[in-house]
């Protein structure tokens, strides 16, 4: 029983030292990480914590703390970017805003200062959308036809929402210059 009691003490003064030196490291990444789950940084930085001192204890041997913890973190923010998106109604960020409607997509598409208008670059969107190839046509279909997610449309592609995100620009950047090539040979 005594030797229980010193294992567990010692394993309590480990996880406290572990505490003081890693604690600021691990509260910077999970704010850095969960930026967009502010109210889950503090149960996070607990978590990895509580998870290390069940590890002491069942005597999993970490020969490199940070490393461990930084695994560890990374693991339960995963875990609490999945939940959320799960249990939660979406928080549209601004890029997504910017991304919602298929009026924003082809109205602003950086004609401001040419003498191309709203009513053209609209006249244009069928031919454009024909000159795309057949994943760009999709996406563009699930976003602004079906009205789909950039969460849904990422679980359809087994992909990330940055990767859908990042889609969606470079196609608005290609769209663009399709439109101005298409009008300039028009006019």
């Amino acid at each position: 029983m005594t030797v229980d009691v010193n294992e567990r003490e010692r394993d309590m003064q480990l996880a406290d030292k572990l505490w003081r030196e890693y604690e600021p490291y691990i509260r910077k990444l999970c704010n850095y990480k969960l930026n967009r789950h502010k109210e889950y940084i503090d149960d996070c930085v607990q978590d990895v914590f509580a998870a290390l001192v069940e590890a002491l204890h069942k005597g999993t041997p970490i020969e490199y703390p940070k490393t461990w913890l930084t695994t560890v973190t990374n693991n339960m923010i995963k875990d609490i970017y999945s939940l959320a998106s799960k249990t939660s109604d979406k928080v549209i960020s601004l890029s997504e805003k910017d991304l919602i409607d298929d009026n924003y997509f082809w109205n602003d598409t950086g004609f401001e200062n040419s003498n191309i208008s709203e009513e053209q670059i609209l006249s244009v969107k069928e031919e454009i959308v024909q000159m795309l190839n057949e994943n760009e046509q999709r996406l563009l279909n699930e976003r602004f036809e079906q009205k789909l997610s950039i969460v849904l449309i990422a679980r359809r592609y087994n992909t990330t929402e940055n990767n859908i995100y990042q889609k969606l620009f470079r196609l608005r950047s290609k769209c663009r210059k399709l439109i101005r090539d298409y009008l300039e040979q028009q006019y």
